[in-house]
């Protein structure tokens, strides 16, 4: 999941500050392995290393573990600007990581999750989050 953010840095810092609107766009501009696209813990702690075509043709679909929320981020954004997120389901709904703009992660525990999934709903970006009780950093 780093690495998909680290991406959307790398390809910022080649266009003008400017976050790619999608992961397609990070996968096609950026080397990150196949398997970064998938959550281990969503696939039984088994890890998946697909060919590059279905990692795009699942990126396309929607089939990766992760959504990418940076449209219209930038590197000057707020460091609490979230720009990847784990899909829910991935952890059974025992909260899921976050990246941030400026590559920091943090895991979120469920209360903070379901805060962060109503504010996304709200559909107003970019999307700003300060952990509140159970969240993690990880460096």
């Amino acid at each position: 999941m780093r690495d998909i953010v680290i991406g959307g840095i790398m390809y910022a810092n080649s266009h003008g500050g400017q976050f790619p609107d999608d992961l397609i766009t990070i996968f096609d501009t950026q080397e990150i392995g196949n398997g970064e696209w998938y959550c281990i813990a969503a696939n039984h702690g088994v890890g998946v290393s697909p060919d590059s075509q279905t990692v795009r043709a699942d990126i396309q679909a929607g089939k990766v573990s992760y959504i990418w929320i940076g449209k219209g981020v930038t590197t000057s954004s707020a460091s609490d600007v979230v720009v990847l997120y784990e899909k829910p389901e991935n952890h059974s709904g025992h909260g899921m990581s976050i990246g941030f703009v400026d590559g920091h992660m943090e895991w979120l525990g469920p209360d903070d999750t379901k805060a962060l999934l109503r504010q996304i709903a709200t559909g107003e970006r970019p999307v700003h989050f300060h952990s509140t009780v159970n969240s993690t950093t990880k460096p």
